[in-house]
């Protein structure tokens, strides 16, 4: 079926093709054709594109190792762009890398980047090599940078800093390029250990019961191995794994499918050599991981019987607090961000234990990089929100969830009502305030409390 955009009697070049180099060392891919482009009939030509070519120049990459097109082959003519436009033009780029085999992916803007890699917010993702999550066969990285439309709308000083910090990006991506720094290396040094035999057991909780502080994480499922969230009837914790340093994880199975049993150990061995271990570490270690206050603490609380771990930090909590924007705090979706790991959530499966194991390998190693990493980033008013508000509030969430709650619908509608009231008084008075009006007036906006 025909996209909307192919459609537009205004369009004079449909399905636009990419073009320049046969095999170029970098793949430049902007969102969508411009109206010049589509009076030429090929992209990056018109002024948007003669801007890039100009920035290429300042940057030393010579055009004709470059290779230019855009994740739309049709301009939209002012159309709001959607997630269906790109999927009409999606398997063209994904042929049109395979059959190019570029170096590396540079996306020029904010859209061709979420629809390149899936993430969101170019500015903060500069000077970063994302996993292109496209499925074209090969690991390749995608370099975002800045829209060069974006200098039509500066002028003076503001231009020439611009002008300067997209050449100082390409610069950058050049020299990665020069380097040969164009692959995620992170999988390369780990030592991933799962557990299956008794001696494994004894060699593994001898390392842990040495460390402080271990970063935990739990593979959570019923009785037909389905993954569960809450600790209902029939549920339990499948696998338990824990990391002490980068590149390091030790997974430990208590269940299995595809055994004679569905204990993962002998009769009697889980009870008597691994719980109580499990117990005192998690009593007594300094414990960490990613969503572990709201979530995994629910699950220990079940099965081991320990109300409150040893909490002190805590890497999605850690990273709401350098950035709250939402749908950002994903745990592969950071380590993408922050280190080298590449993506792997793609092998989460609870039915064959070697691969749920190596899942949750990741898993504890990721939490434990990104606690190197993001919590010296906080400072000091953010580490007392963390230790003062967060954390406590997370184990009141998890109270509250574990426990559930005795709700009276008539009661709760008065307090809506109540409340609503309130906070009307009390906008009106703050509206009415010396300070309010000032800013409102200095600052030519109302004024949200």
């Amino acid at each position: 079926v025909a996209c909307e955009l192919s459609q537009n009697p205004d369009l004079r070049t449909n399905c636009m093709s990419g073009s320049g180099a046969e095999s170029p060392t970098y793949l430049f891919v902007g969102h969508a054709p411009g109206a010049e482009d589509d009076r030429i009939g090929e992209p990056m030509t018109g002024r948007n594109g003669q801007l890039l070519q100009r920035l290429l120049r300042h940057a030393g990459i010579g055009i004709t190792d470059c290779y230019f097109t855009n994740t739309l082959r049709c301009c939209p003519y002012g159309k709001n762009l959607k997630e269906t436009h790109f999927k009409h033009c999606r398997d063209y780029l994904i042929k049109e890398i395979k059959t190019l085999n570029p170096t590396v992916i540079v996306s020029a803007g904010a859209q061709s980047m979420t629809w390149l890699t899936g993430s969101k917010g170019v500015s903060k993702l500069r000077r970063r090599g994302l996993p292109c999550c496209l499925p074209i066969g090969r690991d390749i990285l995608v370099f975002p940078i800045r829209q060069p439309a974006g200098l039509f709308h500066v002028e003076g000083s503001e231009y020439d800093q611009l002008f300067d910090e997209m050449v100082s990006d390409l610069v950058w991506i050049k020299e990665q390029v020069e380097c040969g720094i164009v692959h995620r290396a992170g999988d390369i040094e780990t030592d991933y250990q799962t557990a299956r035999t008794e001696d494994d057991i004894d060699r593994f909780f001898a390392e842990l019961e040495e460390k402080d502080c271990l970063a935990c994480d739990l593979e959570t499922g019923d009785i037909n191995f389905e993954p569960r969230l809450f600790p209902g009837k029939d549920c339990k914790i499948i696998s338990i794994g824990f990391s002490s340093g980068i590149g390091h994880a030790r997974a430990i199975p208590l269940y299995a499918r595809g055994l004679t049993s569905v204990l993962y150990w002998p009769d009697g061995f889980m009870e008597k050599a691994i719980y109580p271990r499990l117990v005192k570490l998690l009593k007594e270690k300094e414990i960490f991981g990613h969503n572990f206050v709201s979530f995994d603490q629910k699950w220990v609380r079940k099965e081991f019987g320990i109300p409150y771990c040893n909490i002190k930090y805590d890497t999605i909590l850690g990273h709401y607090l350098l950035n709250e924007e939402r749908g950002t705090h994903d745990l592969e979706f950071l380590a993408t961000l922050y280190t080298t790991m590449s993506p792997w959530k793609a092998s989460f499966t609870l039915s064959d234990t070697d691969k749920m194991c190596q899942y949750l390998c990741r898993d504890v190693d990721a939490t434990f990089r990104l606690r190197t990493i993001l919590e010296p980033q906080l400072n000091d008013l953010q580490r007392w929100l963390l230790d003062n508000i967060l954390i406590p509030a997370g184990n009141v969430l998890m109270d509250v969830e574990y426990n559930g709650v005795h709700v009276s619908i008539d009661n709760l509608n008065n307090l809506n009502e109540y409340l609503e009231t309130e906070i009307k008084k009390e906008t009106d008075k703050l509206q009415k305030s010396k300070a309010v009006q000032e800013f409102q007036i200095l600052n030519v906006k109302t004024f949200n409390p």
